[in-house]
Parts: structure tokens; sequence; C-alpha cells
């Protein structure tokens, strides 16, 4: 199966990609968009322009700090 050329698909999917800032952070006073709601949003994007989205966590210490 052919498709669009790979730099072409993510080039769409950022152009239509809408990922509003939609959960309150009371105590901050500002809204900001949670990571599950940029996959939301992008997953129908992703199946248009045939691309997959693989994600791996890893348990990174930097100084005295774990991220």
């Amino acid at each position: 199966m052919a498709g669009k050329p790979i730099y072409a698909s993510l080039l769409a999917i950022q152009r239509d990609l809408k990922a509003t800032k939609d959960m309150p952070n009371n105590f901050g006073g500002f809204k900001y968009r949670s990571a599950e709601s940029i996959i939301e949003a992008v997953k129908p994007l992703l199946s248009e322009n045939g691309l997959v989205l693989v994600m791996c966590d890893e348990i990174v210490n930097m100084g005295e700090r774990y991220y």
C-alpha cells in the first residue's frame, strides 16, 4: 500500500491537530491540556494519515531527582 511521504503526513497532522486547553488549574488560575487529551485529539489524524504513535515511559535519574 503506497501512501503519501512521511513528512507530508506529519505536516498534515501538525496543521490539523487542535488540542484545546480545557483543563482548569484553579490554584494557578490557568487552563492546560493533558497528555491524554492530546493523544485523543491526534488519534483520528494518525488514522487518516496511516501513521501510529508509539510511546514509552522510562524512569530517568537526573541529579537527585527521578523523572
